[in-house]
């Protein structure tokens, strides 16, 4: 599972060059200057529009792949965690 999360992560944020990656190295010099007394985490409404696409493509994809092929168990079991 690391290593898939790993190859998205990589696709998404492009190679990092060692163990400091440029997005949260941003994020760490910044944290300084946040105001932390007035931090909220963001509701679950901000994402939802975007996440519910997102999620009705993965279902979907998943749906499709469980029934074009017969994958190993760990991934069946993955799988059908995902359309869950």
């Amino acid at each position: 599972m690391e290593l898939i999360l790993a190859s998205v992560f990589r696709a998404l944020f492009a190679p990092t060059g060692g163990p400091d990656v440029a997005l949260f190295k941003g994020f760490q010099q910044c944290w300084p200057y946040i105001d932390q007394s007035t931090y909220e985490p963001a509701s679950d409404d901000t994402f939802s529009s975007r996440t519910t696409v997102l999620r009705a493509e993965m279902v979907n994809f998943c749906k499709v792949a469980f029934e074009d092929s017969q994958p190993r168990k760990d991934y069946e079991e993955f799988i059908k965690l995902c359309i869950a």
